[in-house]
């Protein structure tokens, strides 16, 4: 993306995960939540902000590795490994 941006002429810059969120905008906006993750403890997220809810809709941690690996085989009908 980098190259396509660059040779439209478009400004832009490069911002690290952590940049962002700890950037003032970013949390003024809300847009950044404390989560505690049930392995990796606590842990700051990025917030999806769904104006026609009126709550907040980002709440939850990312899955664990290999947490819905069987049921997705099992949709797939793909025999699972033990």
């Amino acid at each position: 993306m980098d190259r396509g941006v660059d040779a439209a002429g478009v400004p832009w810059t490069r911002t690290q995960h952590c940049e962002a969120l700890s950037h003032p905008q970013t949390l003024a906006r809300g847009m950044v939540v404390d989560l505690v993750h049930p392995q990796a403890g606590p842990t700051k997220q990025s917030a999806a902000r769904c104006t026609s809810q009126p709550h907040d809709c980002y709440h939850a941690t990312g899955a664990a590795a290999g947490e819905h690996t069987r049921s997705l085989l099992l949709d797939y009908a793909i025999p699972a490994r033990d």
